[in-house]
């Protein structure tokens, strides 16, 4: 793995799930923005709705009034349940992407070392891959 991959990778806040967040790839807040910005034009549209359907108070129409309201508030849970998702499945899904290449990158090495040892030398070959392996990791966390 050359060092503009590990540059270009975005990471996502892993204190919260107990991993070590890794300063190699700096959190992106962009999509954080985003699901709050959502989130919040959403309820300031129900919070719009729920006013103007509280503003007359006949009796005839109080009825249809409490249906409509609930029904911007089902609406509004919905699409909140919905940005929210979003962000999790997004951020779960490029977590995996990460993870999946500093696997590969992590075989890579280790295949190239044994591939090139001959067969008394495999011991030492898998020894120099895990130094290796180790030497990017840190790297990553520099």
């Amino acid at each position: 793995m050359n060092s503009t991959d590990s540059d270009t990778r975005t990471g996502t806040g892993d204190e919260a799930d107990g991993r070590t967040p890794n300063p190699a790839r700096p959190s992106d807040w962009r999509p954080l923005i985003v699901a709050v910005v959502g989130i919040v034009a959403v309820l300031a549209v129900a919070m719009t709705a729920f006013i103007l359907l509280s503003g007359s108070t006949d009796s005839s129409s109080s009825q249809s009034q409490s249906q409509s309201m609930v029904a911007v508030a089902s609406a509004s849970f919905t699409a909140i349940g919905a940005v929210t998702s979003a962000y999790f499945g997004i951020r779960a899904a490029n977590r995996a992407r990460e993870d999946t290449q500093d696997s590969r990158d992590a075989d890579v090495v280790r295949a190239a070392s044994l591939a090139a040892a001959q067969p008394e030398a495999i011991p030492e070959a898998i020894r120099a891959a895990t130094s290796e392996m180790g030497k990017m990791k840190a790297g990553r966390l520099q």
